[in-house]
C-alpha cells in the first residue's frame, strides 16, 4: 500500500527510501534490512535512509527484551544450569551495538543525525504540529518531527528525491503540513516500497553495462562524428586560428575503446564518455607556420588520434543507432613530455579510465623500487583480474614498461625524442620524451593509452566467448 502526500512522483528520480520507526512492530527484523542494503548496493543508486533517534527508538525497545533476558538467564544459572548471564547494558549501549550491526550492512546505509533538529522538534512538540499529538494527556512527537526533519533536509541540501517508508498517519499530517504537495511519496509497506523503488530506478550496473556495449561499438558512433575542439599536437603550427576551417574525416572501422567513465543514467537518458584511437584525416592545415592567410593548404593523416567522445543515448532505447554524440575532442598526441617521469605518470593516469582499475596509481609512489637499471613489479588489480606491469630503468630516466594480462601483452618504451639545444642567449628547445608502443604493431603518439587498448580488447574477446558459449548451449 501506499499513500501520496503531494502528486504522485516520476519514481525513475528516486534516490533514497527513508525508514520510519514503526515499519517494524517493535524492533528492527535485521535481515529485512540486510536484504534492503544488498540490493540497494547491488542497484548502485538506491540509498537507504535511517536517523539516529530511530535507531535510539529501536534500542530502547530491544532493550527491554535484554532486561528480560538477563532476569531468565540468572534464574537458569541460579537452578545451577549452565548457561552464561550476558553483562549488564543500558538502552544507550544496546542503541549503539545496533548502530554499529546496521551501519555494518553495506555503504548503501546512511545514518542521518538530527542534532540540528532537536529545537524545531522539540517545538514541534510543544506545539502540538506536525507529527506531535497527546497521549494522556502527555505530548509526544518530538523524536518523529527530528527524524522526519532530517529526512526533509537530506534531501534539499543534495537535491535528492526520496520516498519516506513509514505506518504513522502522523507522518503524512506532518509532511502535508510542513511541505504541502511537496512532500515526499510515503508507502505504508516497506515490501511495496521495495518494489516500486527497485523496479522504476534504473540501475548503475545496468546503465554501464549498456554504456560499455555501446562504446565498443565505435564504428557506429563516431560514423560522420563532428570534432568541435581540439589540441593539434605537433601539427599545431599548421592549424589556422579558425579551428572551424579544419575539416575532420573519422576512419570509424579502425577505432579501437581505450577509455570509459562519467557514464549516468536517469529517467531521460544515459550518457557517458568514451575514449577511442582511431585514423583522423585533417583537411585545411596550412602549408608552414607562416602561410597564415594564404589559401593553400594541405593534408594530414593522424593514424592514433585520441578521440573523447560524449555520448547520449535516449530512454528506452539500447540500439547505437539511436545514440547521440554530443560533442567530440580530438588530441592529435606526439607532442612528447619534458621528462620521463611525466611520460609514466601519463600511462598511469590513462589506466584510471579503465573501468575497474580499483588501485591509485600516483607515479614514483605505485612502484617498489625505482633504482636505475633494475626492473621493479606493480600489480594493478582490474575487475578482479591482475594486470602485471613491470618497469626496467628507472622513473627519472629512460624506461621500459611491459604489460600482462592474460594472455594479452604490450610493452611501451619511453626514450628521447629530441636532444634539445640551447643558444648563448639562454633560448632553445629543451630535451623532450615520446613513448613508442610494441605489440601486434609499433606506433606513438597516444601510445601511453596502449595497455588501455589491450584491456578493452581483451574485454571484447572475454564477452565475444561469453555470448558463444550462450548460442551453443542453447536449444
Amino acid at each position: 500500500m501506499e499513500t501520496a502526500v503531494g502528486s504522485d512522483p516520476n519514481f525513475s528520480r528516486v534516490a533514497a527510501i527513508a525508514l520510519d520507526t514503526n515499519i517494524f512492530a517493535e524492533a528492527p527484523g535485521i535481515e529485512t534490512l540486510r536484504s534492503l542494503c544488498s540490493r540497494a548496493d547491488k542497484h548502485g543508486r538506491i540509498e537507504i535512509w535511517i536517523t539516529d533517534t530511530v535507531i535510539w527508538e529501536w534500542g530502547q525497545h530491544l532493550h527491554a527484551h535484554y532486561v528480560t533476558l538477563r532476569a531468565a538467564t540468572r534464574r537458569l544459572h541460579s537452578a545451577g544450569l549452565s548457561v552464561d548471564v550476558p553483562d549488564e547494558k543500558t538502552a544507550k549501549d544496546i542503541a549503539l551495538d545496533l548502530r554499529g550491526v546496521i551501519t555494518s550492512l553495506g555503504p548503501s546505509i546512511h545514518v542521518l543525525s538530527t542534532a540540528d533538529f532537536a529545537h524545531e522538534a522539540l517545538r514541534d512538540q510543544i506545539l502540538l504540529e506536525g507529527p506531535a499529538k497527546r497521549k494522556s494527556e502527555v505530548k509526544t512527537g518530538a523524536a518523529d518531527s527530528a527524524h522526519l526533519r532530517a529526512y526533509i533536509h537530506e534531501g534539499r541540501s543534495r537535491e535528492l528525491e526520496y520516498v519516506v517508508v513509514s505506518a504513522d498517519k502522523d507522518t503524512r499530517t506532518a509532511y502535508q503540513q510542513w511541505l504541502g504537495a511537496e512532500g515526499p511519496h510515503i508507502f505504508n509497506d516497506l515490501r511495496r516500497a521495495t518494489e516500486k523503488i527497485f523496479g522504476s530506478v534504473p540501475s548503475d550496473a545496468d546503465g554501464f553495462n549498456l554504456a560499455l556495449r555501446l562504446a565498443y561499438q565505435g564504428d557506429v558512433l563516431l560514423s560522420d562524428v563532428t570534432i568541435s575542439e581540439g589540441q593539434m599536437g605537433e601539427w599545431a603550427d599548421l592549424a589556422p586560428d579558425d579551428f572551424s576551417s579544419l575539416s575532420f574525416d573519422v576512419d570509424a572501422a579502425s577505432a579501437k575503446l581505450v577509455g570509459l567513465n562519467q557514464t549516468k543514467q536517469d529517467a531521460t537518458a544515459l550518457t557517458f564518455r568514451a575514449f577511442y584511437l582511431a585514423e583522423v584525416r585533417i583537411a585545411g592545415l596550412l602549408e608552414s607556420p607562416w602561410s597564415r592567410g594564404n589559401t593553400r593548404t594541405q593534408e594530414a593523416t593522424l593514424p592514433k588520434a585520441l578521440l573523447r567522445a560524449d555520448i547520449s543515448l535516449p530512454a528506452g532505447s539500447t540500439s547505437a543507432e539511436d545514440a547521440l554524440v554530443t560533442n567530440c575532442y580530438l588530441d592529435a598526441g606526439g607532442s612528447g613530455w619534458s621528462e620521463q617521469s611525466d611520460a609514466l605518470d601519463s600511462v598511469m593516469d590513462a589506466l584510471t579510465l579503465v573501468p575497474g582499475v580499483t588501485v591509485e596509481l600516483d607515479g614514483l609512489a605505485s612502484w617498489p623500487e625505482q633504482r636505475r637499471n633494475q626492473s621493479s613489479n606493480l600489480v594493478v588489480d582490474v575487475a578482479g583480474n591482475p594486470l602485471d606491469l613491470t618497469i626496467y630503468g628507472s622513473y627519472f630516466g629512460n624506461w621500459e614498461l611491459t604489460a600482462s594480462y592474460g594472455d594479452w601483452k604490450v610493452m611501451l618504451k619511453c626514450d628521447a625524442l629530441g636532444v634539445g639545444y640551447t643558444d648563448s642567449e639562454g633560448d632553445g628547445i629543451p630535451e623532450y620524451y615520446d613513448i613508442t608502443a610494441f605489440g601486434s604493431e609499433a606506433w606513438s603518439g597516444n601510445a601511453e593509452f596502449a595497455i588501455n587498448e589491450m584491456l578493452f580488447e581483451a574485454r571484447r574477446a572475454e564477452l565475444a566467448g561469453s555470448a558463444k558459449s550462450v548460442e551453443d548451449e542453447a536449444p
